[in-house]
Order: C-alpha cells, then sequence, then structure tokens
C-alpha cells in the first residue's frame, strides 16, 4: 500500500492492528519522529507501548509482552544510530506470541530483505529514494501474506516470495 509519507506507513501499519486498549512491544532505538508518531500520537489513541533493547534476550522481549498485546514493532537499520534489529530474533518472540512483528526498512531499503528473516510487514519512508530532499514524500507498506486479518492469527509461517527485493 502506497501511502502519504513513511510516517504515515508507520502509523497504518500499526493503526490496522491495534485499537484503543491494546498493546505494542517495540526497540527502544527507532527514528525520534516514529517514537513521537507511536508513542504521544497513538497513546492519546488509547494504544500502549512497552520498550525494549534491540539487543536484549529472548526472555527480556517475552517479558515485555501482555494479554493484550498485537504486535511487536522495530525498525530494521535504525536512523541516526545505525543500530541493527535482530530481526529473527523478534519474530521468533512475536510468533511465539501470535502477534506480527512490523519493522521499518526505510534505511535497509535494497540492503535487507526482512520478510526472508521472519518480518511480517514492512513499513518504510519512499521520500528518500524518490528525491532524497524532500520535494517528493511518499511511504509504503509490505504485507508478507503469512497474517490472517480476518482472525487476527497466523495462517502459517511460509517463507516469503524469494524474488521479492524490498
Amino acid at each position: 500500500m502506497l501511502t502519504s509519507s513513511g510516517q504515515a506507513a508507520n502509523y497504518y501499519a500499526v493503526f490496522n492492528i491495534c485499537e484503543a486498549g491494546d498493546h505494542v512491544v517495540m526497540s527502544s532505538t527507532v527514528y525520534g519522529g516514529t517514537f513521537n508518531l507511536l508513542t504521544v500520537t497513538m497513546k492519546k489513541m488509547g494504544i500502549e507501548f512497552t520498550f525494549v533493547a534491540p539487543n536484549c534476550t529472548d526472555e527480556e522481549l517475552a517479558a515485555a509482552f501482555r494479554p493484550n498485546t498485537k504486535a511487536v514493532f522495530g525498525e530494521v537499520i535504525t536512523n541516526p544510530t545505525v543500530s541493527i534489529l535482530d530481526i529473527e530474533k523478534f519474530a521468533r518472540v512475536a510468533h511465539k506470541h501470535g502477534v506480527p512483528l512490523i519493522v521499518d526498512n526505510t534505511v535497509g531499503v535494497g540492503l535487507v530483505r526482512p520478510l526472508e528473516h521472519g518480518a511480517d510487514v514492512i513499513a518504510a519512508s519512499a521520500t528518500k529514494y524518490v528525491g532524497g530532499h524532500g520535494t517528493a514524500i511518499g511511504g509504503y507498506i509490505v504485507d508478507s501474506g503469512k497474517f490472517n486479518w480476518g482472525n487476527g492469527k497466523f495462517a502459517n509461517f511460509t517463507k516469503p516470495d524469494p524474488s521479492y527485493h524490498g
């Protein structure tokens, strides 16, 4: 899905899964604009976030879950600190809890293929790749096809299409 900006992509990726009263586990090293969008704006909408370090253990990540957790969110390569998210670990723990892993892959476009490492939804800014200087703004969301949106459960954990290079 194309969006008006990268932040709109992040917003819709989370908001299409969550509603007031829901909870998201989120890596603590995300872009400042994303941090504000999710933890300030979406908090006003009744969605709560718990932060975990991107290098946390499986046990520390699992401890952040609540009965109302609907998703896990992280940034593949963070802006501006260039921290790397362990996509496979975050996906493994998210899937054990029956929720999708949403990743922002803005910096990783062309470098990392998150769906091949277990991510379920990719959100990203296209602005940097359209012009890089803000004269054209856009974003996008890619769904792996593994999440059954009708019942909020995973349909299966099959590998994504290897020809996709997002």
